[in-house]
């Protein structure tokens, strides 16, 4: 994938995901950080929306970390999905790991499934700065706890607006 890439605004994402996708190059693991669960969530299915514009067959499976292992969320990622070409597997609620997860997570990110995309949510970045310092060239980060409130702000109303155009109908 190259350099390390970071993110503070989900837009921002968006476009880089457009341009790898034309490239035919979507990066395959995600570290989505937000404080707030239902917030996280949402972005999460955001992204997972995302991925779905470019793989349409592609299948999704949601994990809580709170009832998953990685043993289970390893064995996703690499068991050939019977649904679609594409899987994108989604562990959310992360919050610290043991050391052996790290480094178990740290070398799927680096030699990923060719088949499938891996998008873990957390709700802070403590006990993630080594996953992400040895997995940043292959790994997208997606930063909401540096988001100043007038970006929380806008980004809120934007998707309420959105929200409030899907209920009436118009899109």
């Amino acid at each position: 994938m190259g350099g390390p890439l970071k993110f503070l605004q989900f837009a921002a994402l968006q476009k880089h995901l457009h341009s790898s996708a034309s490239l035919n190059q979507l990066p395959r693991s995600y570290l989505i950080i937000h404080s707030q669960r239902e917030e996280r969530r949402r972005v999460l299915e955001n992204l997972k929306d995302e991925i779905l514009n470019y793989y349409k067959d592609a299948t999704s499976i949601f994990f809580d970390a709170e009832q998953i292992s990685w043993g289970q969320v390893h064995e996703s990622l690499m068991t050939p999905s019977l649904f679609g070409e594409e899987e994108i597997v989604i562990w959310n609620g992360l919050k610290s790991l043991p050391e052996q997860v790290i480094e178990k997570s740290i070398e799927y990110i680096l030699a990923p499934s060719s088949r499938a995309f891996f998008i873990m949510g957390a709700e802070s970045s403590k006990g993630f700065a080594d996953l992400y310092q040895k997995a940043k060239k292959e790994l997208v980060l997606l930063d909401f706890s540096e988001e100043k409130p007038w970006d929380k702000q806008k980004r809120v109303h934007g998707m309420l607006h959105i929200h409030t155009l899907i209920e009436k109908g118009i899109s």
